[in-house]
Formats: C-alpha cells, sequence, structure tokens
C-alpha cells in the first residue's frame, strides 16, 4: 500500500519537481482562495480537462512554499503535509493489500 500512495503522491521523495505544465493562474488563484475556508470545496468536470492537473499545480506550489500556512511567499516555513488520493484510483485487491 505504501507504494501505491508513494505513487500518486510524489512529491513525498526528496528532490521532487513537477513537471513543466500550463499555469493556470486564474484557477489557480480562485483555488488558492478557497484554501482558508471551512467549507468542503469539489472541483469537478468532464474528463481529460485539467482536474488533476490543477491540483497538481496547486501542491507544487504548497511544497515550495508559495501557500505554506497560509502566507504567500513563506519560502522558509516547514514543508507541508499534502496527501492527494485520486478518486479514479483502480488497482488489483492483491496490489492494495500487499
Amino acid at each position: 500500500m505504501e507504494q501505491i500512495l508513494y505513487r500518486y503522491n510524489p512529491w513525498w521523495e526528496p528532490g521532487w519537481q513537477l513537471e513543466s505544465l500550463h499555469q493556470r493562474a486564474g484557477y489557480l488563484e480562485a483555488m488558492e482562495a478557497s484554501l482558508d475556508s471551512r467549507d468542503i470545496v469539489m472541483l469537478t468536470g468532464l474528463r481529460r480537462i485539467g482536474k488533476t492537473t490543477l491540483m497538481h499545480l496547486l501542491i507544487d506550489r504548497a511544497v515550495i512554499g508559495f501557500l505554506i500556512d497560509g502566507h504567500a511567499g513563506n519560502a522558509g516555513a516547514k514543508e507541508p503535509g499534502v496527501f492527494f488520493l485520486f478518486q479514479g484510483l483502480h488497482f488489483e485487491e492483491e496490489e492494495f493489500f500487499t
């Protein structure tokens, strides 16, 4: 199970860097604004339009220090604990429980 979690959370590995992706600034700013809310926020949309990419971009910003503790530019702060679980994740039962 640990291998599966690391596969979907590569930022847990030292030296991780996000591959070059198109920075969708408007969407990311709206998502960042919702982080301080205690509301449940859902990211929905059609297949293959970039929902997972947006989540990875947001996680990248958090991991490199832009959103740590809600303070933009706080690059020296402690790295956040980010856990990403992809709803479309499918795996064999044997893989999960070994």
